[in-house]
């Protein structure tokens, strides 16, 4: 039988396919980030209950879970965290969770696409520390987008286009995240670029 953390990564990557073959396909229709957050715990409950396969196991999933470890300080979070998306898969004798964050950019006059790129990344800093702390034992970064400038755009320095490694110390604006991972983005991309979508699994590597 598939560990927890298995059958948790498999949860996570067919309620994403799902999630973006909806969307794609008409089926779903996102206007904010709470709908996608909204859409995507729907599905996730169906399929995480598929994955209950002794009377003992039990899955469950949160929406704005609240982190209450003090010691977690990122610049987006100052103690005050939410995990959007918190997964939990337990067997009656061990327990594995999944920290999901994601964003939902829409295609708007006017948008400031390198703000953006930070708090994705900023979001990524806050999925490290949870994993870092023990909040979670898997973390993921997921992207929305109706503006594929998010994929091939790197004019900021930010660089977080498709195939690009970002790593390191990144800093926009007076702001800066740190991230001990090195990332290789992997954009799914739909009807030439206009529905774009992001599976970024998250890591902590001590220093």
């Amino acid at each position: 039988m598939e560990t927890l953390q298995d059958r948790l990564r498999e949860i996570v990557r067919i309620s994403y396919s799902l999630l973006c073959n909806k969307i794609v396909g008409g089926l779903i229709d996102v206007d904010n980030e709470a709908s996608l957050q909204l859409q995507l715990g729907v599905i996730m409950k169906t399929i995480g209950q598929m994955y209950e396969f002794t009377p003992e196991d039990r899955f469950s999933i949160v929406l704005e879970h609240v982190v209450k470890d003090e010691a977690i300080q990122t610049w987006k979070s100052k103690g005050k965290a939410r995990i959007d998306v918190m997964l939990t898969l337990t067997d009656g004798k061990d327990t594995c969770s999944a920290a999901i964050e994601m964003k939902y950019f829409p295609k708007a006059e006017g948008e400031t696409v390198t703000d953006n790129r930070f708090f994705m990344l900023a979001d990524i800093e806050n999925l490290e520390t949870y994993l870092r702390l023990g909040e979670a034992g898997l973390g993921y970064f997921m992207l929305y987008t109706t503006n594929n400038n998010y994929t091939t755009d790197t004019r900021s320095g930010v660089k977080i286009g498709n195939d690009e490694p970002i790593s390191g110390q990144i800093k926009s604006n007076n702001r800066t995240v740190n991230l001990t991972g090195s990332y290789q983005l992997h954009w799914d991309t739909y009807n030439n670029g206009k529905h774009c979508f992001l599976l970024q699994p998250v890591t902590f590597i001590k220093q």
